[in-house]
């Protein structure tokens, strides 16, 4: 039995194919929610875009954050 990779976004969570590309997954979904800037947190960390992996693997838990800009009052 595999694991779920999943992705939780705007407080949805989703089940993603393993094997999928990262960068195009996280991409298209940010979109898809409105976000030009965001955060990628995988399986609890906080990940650099250098430092993403090319597909996602089974078990992957992602989670896109918006970037939040200091001092913006905006939700």
């Amino acid at each position: 039995m595999s694991e779920n990779t999943t992705l939780t976004i705007n407080g949805s969570t989703s089940t993603i194919e393993a094997g999928s590309s990262f960068r195009d997954t996280v991409v298209n979904a940010a979109r898809d929610a409105g976000l030009g800037k965001f955060r990628v947190i995988l399986d609890g960390t906080e990940i650099d875009p250098a430092a993403a992996p090319a597909t996602l693997d089974a078990g992957m838990s992602l989670e896109i954050k918006p970037y939040e800009v200091a001092g913006n009052v905006n939700p």
